[in-house]
């Protein structure tokens, strides 16, 4: 679906009133009108109306929100755990996660958190500590730091934050 700006909305809006709610007789009356716009046919104007009336000017997108425990989000991490320097094209290439998708996934999973200080692949570790423990953060907590005596210990809490 194209996307039109609200000031070319408006003035389909004003050239289907002058053609009395005729919408293909606004669609021609449009194009003459404006010859260096795109040029909108009856069905757009119509559904460009109908979203108005509804409240809309601007076309809302929706996002996917990604969790934890999503397929993709797991295999990003795993990735990036495997291999720290491997780009977003290679892995929409070779793992088929789309770039952007990995790269909105590594945006929210690990810079935008509050675990922003702990690399991938301690991340993907207390992932997999916490599904072994069946989400019971507390024993997720205990075995990471029994697994992992070496590294920073993270709380029940820091674990909870990571997953939500």
């Amino acid at each position: 679906m194209v996307e039109y700006p609200p000031n070319e909305i408006v003035d389909m809006i004003l050239v289907l009133g002058e053609s009395q709610n005729n919408y293909r007789g606004a669609a021609r009356l449009y194009t003459e009108r404006y010859p260096d716009r795109r040029h909108p046919d009856d069905r757009a104007i119509r559904r460009l109306t109908q979203r108005v009336r509804g409240g809309c000017m601007v076309r809302q997108r929706r996002r996917h929100a990604y969790d934890v425990n999503d397929n993709r989000v797991v295999t990003t991490l795993a990735i990036i755990h495997l291999d720290p320097h491997i780009s977003a094209r290679r892995v929409e290439k070779e793992i088929g996660i789309p770039r952007n998708t990995f790269l909105r996934i590594m945006k929210k999973s690990i810079a935008g958190s509050e675990m922003a200080d702990y690399p991938p692949n301690e991340i993907v570790d207390m992932i997999l500590v916490l599904g072994e423990r069946q989400n019971n953060y507390r024993g997720a907590a205990r075995l990471y730091a029994e697994r992992y005596p070496d590294r920073r210990h993270p709380d029940d809490r820091a674990i909870r934050r990571l997953t939500q």
